[in-house]
């Protein structure tokens, strides 16, 4: 029985020829593995950074992630996120946080749908600097006329340790103006430092100053002074 052309056309291809090889015609559809693209990054800050990248689906359900670590074994992910099922390039973002200040930092993108998981490419990071910052309190404060005090505080930041630190006074009625007074110290390995004061004559005030570049210097620490009264009462009877 002859067909006619109307009825022809009705039917669903069912294979199509390519390069003489006989392909079903829903393998050309199917979905693939996902192609991640691991971009640069933004807003770098001394802990935390924005990591970029790109992801196509390729017609799957895909999800993705951004490993990160020290080194190329990584060690952190980001959470997963998802990415959609279409087939061409959406952009995708991630920020991590509690990063260490100036300290490089490998990362990749990685995607994953049904058909498989994959990798992008391996990408460095470098934090930012910590600014220098540092504290100074006295202890205690205030202080008998003459008596002792200790001037102890904290360098924070990239490079505080081993840092040296002078200890300068400005004494009532304050327009002398801050001078060095007692010896050179060096921060620990922490950041830490204290200076003994063995004798406060009147209200003083402080501070700490770090002469090495770059030069900071802590806020003023006001120690004030008290004189101690004694009273004695005599009785006398009569």
């Amino acid at each position: 029985m002859r067909r006619t052309g109307a009825a022809r056309r009705s039917l669903a291809p069912v294979a199509v020829v390519l390069s003489g090889l006989l392909i079903p015609a829903g393998a050309l559809a199917a979905p693939r593995k996902p192609v991640p693209t691991t971009g640069g990054v933004a807003n770098v800050t001394p802990s935390t950074a924005v990591l970029n990248g790109s992801v196509n689906p390729r017609e799957a359900d895909t999800t993705y992630f951004f490993q990160i670590g020290p080194t190329r074994i990584y060690g952190s992910t980001t959470p997963p996120v998802g990415a959609g099922a279409g087939k061409t390039r959406v952009r995708v973002a991630a920020t991590v946080t509690g990063l260490a200040p100036l300290t490089t930092y490998h990362y990749r993108l990685v995607a994953q749908n049904a058909k498989g998981m994959v990798f992008g490419a391996n990408r460095t990071l470098r934090t930012q600097r910590q600014p220098l910052g540092v504290s100074l309190t006295g202890t205690p404060n205030p202080v008998r006329v003459g008596g002792a005090t200790v001037l102890s505080g904290t360098l924070t930041g990239t490079g505080n340790a081993g840092r040296q630190v002078v200890l300068q006074a400005n004494p009532y009625p304050y327009t002398q103006g801050f001078q060095n007074v007692g010896n050179v110290l060096v921060t620990d390995a922490t950041g830490n430092f204290a200076f003994n004061v063995l004798g406060v004559p009147f209200n003083t005030q402080y501070r700490v100053l770090m002469p090495q570049r770059p030069e900071i210097a802590s806020p003023v620490v006001a120690v004030s002074t008290v004189t101690r009264v004694t009273t004695r009462v005599r009785v006398r009877r009569f």
